[in-house]
Formats: C-alpha cells, structure tokens, sequence
C-alpha cells in the first residue's frame, strides 16, 4: 500500500478538530469511537475551550498538537475549515477526513466556493482529504 495512504487508513495519531464532551456534537462521537473501540494510536483532541476531552488534555487549536499527526478527523462548522486544513498543512499532517457538511451538496453557491477552496488547499499541501459531509471509511 502506497505510504501515505497507509498512514491515513492506519495512522498512528490522530488529532480530532471539534472534539467534545457533548453528546449531540459529532465530535463527541468520534472520541467515543476512538476511546471505546481501543485506538492504540495517540488521540489529539481539539476543542477551542481547552477542556479535558473524554479525559484526554485537549489542545486549543491543531498549532497547539505534538507534531507527527498522521490523520487529522475534522468535525466542525464549515466556516472554519479552510483554515484548519492550512494549519493541517502546515503542521504537515498525512490525511484528513472531513466530517463537516455545508459545501456544494448544499446547492448554495457559498458553499460550492468552500468546497473548490479545500480542492485548492489539498493541492498546495499535497493533503489526502475523504470528504467533505462524510463519516470516514470502514
């Protein structure tokens, strides 16, 4: 398999970019899933708040993470993608999967301009993205 999609199918960090303690947030589902289905791998939650996150330390923003993060699971507000996948980049971060909704599936033209832009930014970094509005891959 070729390297960098290893990394993104079996990453040995992942940092979670909306990570949450509340139940109705998608990123309190993939920490759940992390934790509970026994990630081995390290877990990097970031949530603005810089709370505990399912009782991991949380970072305020992905700048804040180690660095060495193979996938990073974004899951929140459209608005603040794009911005998210240049600190990914910058951070040189292998793969993201794009949980957040709200691009051209919306069939608004804001949200088609979104969706070109995280073309052009995956393309810059050379970032491996699955989505946007998906729950990632089995």
């Amino acid at each position: 398999m070729n390297r960098k999609l290893k990394e993104v199918f079996s990453p040995q960090s992942v940092a979670v970019v909306g990570a949450s303690n509340s139940l109705d947030k998608l990123g309190y589902h993939v920490m759940k899933s992390l934790v509970q289905g026994n990630y081995t791998g390290r877990i990097f939650p970031v949530n603005p708040k810089g709370e505990m996150v399912w009782g991991l330390r949380s970072y305020t923003s992905l700048k804040e993470t180690p660095d060495g993060v193979d996938l990073a699971v974004i899951a929140v507000p459209a608005s603040h993608v794009s911005e998210i996948l240049h600190q990914c980049g910058q951070k040189r971060v292998k793969g993201v999967v794009l949980i957040t909704a709200g691009f051209r599936e919306i069939e608004d033209v804001k949200g088609e301009v979104l969706e070109k832009e995280i073309g052009k930014i995956a393309e810059q970094y050379e970032l491996p993205i699955i989505g946007p509005n998906t729950f990632g891959f089995v």
